[in-house]
């Protein structure tokens, strides 16, 4: 992961540390782009009210996009992160969201 040096524009979200590797593409492109992200655990499934709070910091920590694929997020749950973000100037991709992860390798 490439240090970063300015305040991070992007969020990629894993449920737990054994998603890493499906991840691990789309980190190689934003670190290929120079692009300025964090990395943060934090399960929906298990621990939805996490992040929702989350979610609710994201454009305030200057976050413009919340990559967010994880298996099994119970979908009410990002819907509910999802209405509280949409009007704020911060996208949330994912769950199923063709075009971020490796085909073949995510379970969602």
């Amino acid at each position: 992961m490439m240090p970063i040096s300015e305040s991070p524009s992007i969020s990629v979200i894993m449920g737990s540390q054994s998603d890493w590797p499906t991840f691990e593409p789309a980190i190689k492109i934003l670190d290929d782009l120079g692009v300025a992200y964090e990395t943060k655990i934090v399960s929906a499934h298990r621990t939805p009210d996490r992040m929702y709070d989350f979610a609710k910091t994201a454009k305030d920590r200057g976050i413009k996009v919340i990559i967010a694929i994880t298996e099994g997020i119970p979908v009410k749950d990002m819907i509910r992160v999802n209405n509280h973000i949409k009007n704020k100037n911060t996208v949330l991709v994912g769950p199923n969201c063709p075009g971020v992860i490796t085909p073949d390798e995510a379970k969602v």
